[in-house]
């Protein structure tokens, strides 16, 4: 499983459960790159993974989430190698 960098925070990577609360989930990291890292343990490929900073995040606070077309579309093109990384 493939977060933005600002996703992870500390071992722990915060997600949105079925009742749309905050959840904050350990996650490991398999490795790291430059903007990314690939998770080998803690979340499943269903999860929504929280990418927005959230100030304060207070385990169990209500979301409303939304989906960040952009960073999902630049987080694609870096995995695959197809970005302009200038």
């Amino acid at each position: 499983i493939v977060i933005p960098r600002s996703a992870f925070h500390e071992g722990h990577v915060y997600v949105v459960n079925a009742e749309n609360r905050l959840i904050r989930k350990s996650a490991e990291v398999e490795f790291p790159q430059t903007n990314f890292y690939v998770i080998s343990a803690g979340l499943n490929p269903d999860e929504q993974v929280v990418v927005s900073d959230l100030i304060p995040a207070i385990e169990g606070m209500l979301l409303t989430p939304q989906v960040d077309e952009a960073l999902e579309q630049r987080l694609v093109s870096e995995v695959s190698g197809t970005s302009d990384l200038r």
